[in-house]
């Protein structure tokens, strides 16, 4: 999974952060093995931890059409916000390690 290490206090995020070594490199791995994805697939529930707080996890479809985790946070509020926040975080982190993805279209549920 994705290390979220940022909090950003505007939308005052409460994030997991995974950041062994292991996770890092699975998360390379991922997006390697996945970069041919087209589609990113985003969700949040608010049924996974008490608190009232909404987990957002994201992902793609590989070429074997298996769904590959790449990112999960934890964070205060379901808002425009916290999406922008979390979709940046996940760029920033495929920047950071000089990744590419062919990301054309984000399938998310409910989405309006």
């Amino acid at each position: 999974m994705l290390p979220l290490a940022c909090l950003n206090q505007a939308v005052k995020l409460a994030t997991l952060q995974i950041s062994t070594n292991t996770s890092y490199n699975n998360f390379k791995s991922y997006v390697r093995t996945s970069s041919k994805a087209k589609l990113l697939h985003i969700d949040g529930t608010f049924k996974l931890i008490k608190g009232n707080y909404l987990v957002i996890f994201a992902g793609v479809s590989n070429v074997n059409q298996s769904f590959v985790p790449t990112a999960i946070a934890i964070v205060s509020n379901d808002t425009e916000a916290s999406y922008v926040w979390f979709l940046n975080t996940i760029l920033k982190e495929i920047k950071r390690y000089n990744l590419s993805w062919n990301i054309e279209n984000v399938v998310a549920d409910s989405a309006q």
